[in-house]
C-alpha cells in the first residue's frame, strides 16, 4: 500500500513539472541552459550501448520530451527531456523523491544539462557520464 503512495507522489510530480514551463524572457537562465533534442541523443548513444525509448521508468516516461534508457557495461542511466532547464531540474527533483533512501547519494547519480534530467543506476565513472553528457544533440 505504501509503494502505490508513493508511486501516486512521484506521478504527481511528474505531472507538475510536464506542465510547468519557463516563460518567454524568463531570466532564470544559467550556465546550463542548452536545449537538447530526445531523437539526436538517441542516434549517438546506440553507438555507444543498448538504448530503449519503452522501457523508461514513470519519471522518464511522464517527462515532457520523452525519456531514454541507455545501458552499457552493467550500468543504466535514465534521460528525462523536459522543454527547459528549470523542467530538467523540476524532473531531478522527481528523482530525489523516488530515490530517497539509495545507497548513493542524490549529486552521485543525479545530474542535469539544460533540459536533460539524467539518472543512474550506480554512481557513474567520469568517462560514463562524459559519454552520455557528450552525445547529448541540440
Amino acid at each position: 500500500m505504501r509503494s502505490m503512495f508513493l508511486l501516486l507522489i512521484v506521478a504527481s510530480l511528474v505531472a507538475v513539472a510536464a506542465g510547468c514551463g519557463g516563460a518567454d524572457g524568463d531570466t532564470g537562465a544559467t550556465e546550463n541552459a542548452a536545449t537538447y533534442e530526445r531523437q539526436p541523443t538517441i542516434m549517438c548513444l546506440q553507438e555507444h550501448g543498448d538504448v530503449s525509448t519503452s522501457s523508461l521508468d514513470m519519471i522518464a516516461e511522464g517527462a515532457p520530451g520523452g525519456g531514454i534508457r541507455f545501458a552499457r557495461d552493467g550500468q543504466e542511466a535514465m534521460l528525462a527531456f523536459g522543454r527547459t532547464p528549470e523542467d530538467a531540474e523540476r524532473i531531478r527533483a522527481s528523482y530525489e523523491t523516488f530515490y530517497e533512501g539509495m545507497d548513493a547519494p542524490a549529486d552521485d547519480i543525479l545530474f542535469t544539462r539544460g533540459n536533460v534530467a539524467i539518472a543512474w543506476t550506480d554512481t557513474p565513472t567520469e568517462e560514463e557520464r562524459a559519454l552520455v553528457e557528450n552525445c547529448l544533440r541540440g
